[in-house]
C-alpha cells in the first residue's frame, strides 16, 4: 500500500513524510488537486511548497498522483445534477467533460510553477490517469514556450521526459505515448477491474506488439523497479 500525503499545511505534510519514510514507504501519493491550507486552495507547485519537495528530493523518493475525488465535480454538477460517487455509474457526458483534467492541470503545475526545475531529481508518476491526457498537454507546453520562452526556464517539454513516468490505460496509443515521452517512461499496470488493469494481466503483453523485447522489458518491469530502487531515509 502506498501511504497518502496531505499538502495543505507544508509542515505537517514534511512530517507525515518522515514518518512514513521511517516505516520504510518505497512511494508516496498525492491527490491531483491544489490542496487547501490556511491561504486557501494553492497550487502544489508553488514555491511555498518547496520545503516538501526538496525533503522528497532528498530522500529519492517517487511521488504517485493517482485519480482521486475531482474538485471539477462542482462544475459539472451544474451541467448535469445527479449525485453519483460511483466511478463505474458515470454519464457519457460526465466521461467526455471531464476527460483527464485533473492530472493534466496537476502536472502542468508542476512544470509551469518551476518544480521540476528547481528540484530536477523529482520523479512523478501519474498512476490510473490514463495517458489521453498527455498530447494536449504537450502541446500546450511547447505552445507556452514558443510564444513565450521568457516564463520558462528550461523547455517544459524536456522537464516532463525527464521527470514525469506514466501508467497508461490498456487501450492508450502506446507507440504515440512512447514517443512523447520515452519507452523508459511508461509503467505497466494491472488494477484490475479499475481501467489500467486486465482481468489477466499477462494480457497487457499483446499491447507491445510493435515494441522491441528490450522494451517490452522496460515497460513491464525495469521502469517502475527503477522508480522505486532507492529511497534515502537519512
Amino acid at each position: 500500500m502506498v501511504p497518502v500525503i496531505t499538502l495543505g499545511i507544508v509542515e505537517d505534510a514534511i512530517r507525515e513524510l518522515d514518518w512514513v519514510l521511517e516505516r520504510g514507504a518505497r512511494a508516496v501519493l498525492i491527490r491531483p488537486a491544489p490542496p487547501e491550507g490556511f491561504k486557501g486552495h494553492r497550487s502544489f507547485g508553488l514555491p511555498e511548497f518547496d520545503p516538501f519537495w526538496a525533503r522528497v528530493q532528498d530522500a529519492n523518493l517517487p511521488v504517485c498522483i493517482h485519480a482521486a475525488h475531482s474538485i471539477i465535480e462542482g462544475y459539472l454538477q451544474l451541467w448535469e445534477p445527479q449525485g453519483i460517487t460511483s466511478a463505474f455509474g458515470r454519464s457519457a457526458f460526465h466521461n467526455v467533460a471531464k476527460g483527464h483534467r485533473d492530472i493534466h492541470d496537476a502536472i502542468a503545475s508542476l512544470i509551469c510553477h518551476g518544480t521540476l526545475t528547481r528540484f530536477p531529481r523529482l520523479r512523478i508518476a501519474s498512476v490510473e490517469n490514463g495517458a489521453d491526457w498527455l498530447a494536449p498537454l504537450a502541446r500546450a507546453l511547447d505552445r507556452s514556450y514558443r510564444m513565450e520562452p521568457q516564463q520558462h526556464r528550461e523547455h517544459p517539454l524536456e522537464v516532463l521526459r525527464r521527470n514525469v513516468y506514466i501508467s497508461p490505460f490498456w487501450e492508450d496509443d502506446l507507440r504515440s505515448v512512447a514517443s512523447l515521452i520515452g519507452v523508459d517512461r511508461i509503467l505497466f499496470g494491472s488494477d484490475f477491474p479499475h481501467p489500467e488493469g486486465l482481468a489477466d494481466p499477462c494480457e497487457y503483453v499483446s499491447q507491445l506488439k510493435d515494441f522491441t523485447d528490450d522494451e517490452k522489458r522496460l515497460i513491464l518491469h525495469d521502469n517502475a523497479a527503477r522508480l522505486v530502487d532507492t529511497v534515502a531515509v537519512g
